[in-house]
């Protein structure tokens, strides 16, 4: 039996983009792999399984192996860095597929299922039928509980991204051009869809100005981002937050850890907010994400959220009130901290190094 489980890139190919990365084109570079491995065995491809990851995107196939129509073995591929790459295979007679050897020890009949791969070489069947999602090497478990874990492997990576810098680190967020040229003040295209927080351009909002020159204070702007979901959350009725934006502002730097040159984590986004209603009474609950359908869902439920990206060596974070969706982009609508209206930022016309999304209830 040959069994692996190390990435190897895999082939050059005339596929340049995760959506040209299809069933068709996954199975060709899962044959092109064995026959390289095997020095030309002539084996086919069967079945091919698409599988999503923590952040339900498609994340890459699982390609059946067969030969003359039998089992002979599988490749799992996974989408790295718009390249795919072979995370796994194993190669040889009656060797089946890690899905279907789970849907056979479980007796898991796999109508209407959602493949998933959340960890490093884990396999997941989320049946929504009967609210199960059985696992490889883990526990069944309820769609909530899954959901749960997904969020939790999300909050990992943004913290495993702190560890290497990928995020700017305690940066000053507001010295490279590139975050400022993500927004502007209009948005290209015919509308496709659009939505917004109630009442959200009813409140007064702060920016740089209101910070440096008003109150003095140093510019922080995931600092600055939180005081605007809180100046909010005080229009719709949570009076107890502070209506004076120096004791909030101050509260709310101590609270992410905020270092004197105005940088904040972004792992220290969520938290900060959480402590701060708390602190003023009121109970607050937060998801983590970084997909653009993730925003379109929380504002729907009317739960403001906060984005902070990072271009390069440097990051932004701003407050999200309400999304646009046009034919050419995908927009969210945000207070961006340097202006005291709102504005456009591209969530799909630029390449992130890095992005991370929180919505809040309060």
């Amino acid at each position: 039996m040959l069994l692996g489980a190390v990435p190897f890139t895999v082939f050059a190919s005339d596929a340049n983009t995760l959506e040209e990365i299809n069933r068709e084109n996954a199975a060709a570079y899962a044959v092109s792999f064995v026959d390289v491995v095997f020095e030309n065995p002539g084996l086919e491809s069967g079945d091919v399984i698409p599988f999503y990851d923590e952040t339900d995107q498609l994340s890459g196939y699982c390609v059946d192996i067969v030969d003359d129509g039998q089992p002979n073995g599988y490749v799992i591929i996974k989408f790295s860095n718009g390249e795919q790459t072979v995370s796994e295979f194993a190669i040889e007679p009656g060797v089946k597929n890690p899905y279907d050897q789970m849907a056979e020890e479980k007796n898991v009949s796999l109508e209407d299922v959602t493949y998933y791969s959340v960890g490093p070489n884990d396999y997941q069947i989320v049946d929504t039928d009967s609210n199960v999602v059985y696992g490889f090497e883990s526990e069944e478990s309820t769609i909530s509980q899954f959901q749960t874990m997904k969020q939790q492997v999300q909050f990992q990576q943004i913290l495993n991204a702190e560890m290497v810098n990928l995020n700017g680190g305690s940066e000053n967020y507001s010295t490279n051009a590139l975050v400022h040229d993500v927004i502007s003040d209009t948005y290209t295209g015919t509308v496709h869809s659009r939505g917004g927080l109630t009442g959200a351009g009813s409140a007064t909002y702060c920016n740089q100005y209101t910070i440096q020159n008003t109150l003095g204070k140093t510019y922080a702007c995931a600092v600055v981002a939180l005081c605007n979901m809180m100046k909010y959350y005080y229009s719709r009725g949570r009076t107890n937050i502070d209506a004076n934006l120096a004791t909030m502002y101050d509260a709310i730097w101590n609270y992410a850890g905020t270092d004197s040159g105005g940088g904040t984590l972004a792992s220290k986004i969520p938290g900060a907010a959480q402590q701060y209603l708390n602190s003023k009474g009121y109970s607050c609950s937060y998801n983590s994400f970084s997909i653009y359908s993730n925003f379109i869902y929380w504002i729907g439920e009317n739960r403001p959220c906060i984005f902070a990206y990072t271009i390069g060596g440097s990051g932004h974070a701003v407050f999200v009130l309400g999304y646009v969706k046009t034919v050419n982009y995908n927009y969210l609508q945000v207070m961006d901290g340097w202006n005291s209206y709102s504005r456009y930022l591209n969530f799909s016309g630029y390449n992130y190094t890095a992005k991370y999304g929180y919505s809040f209830q309060a």
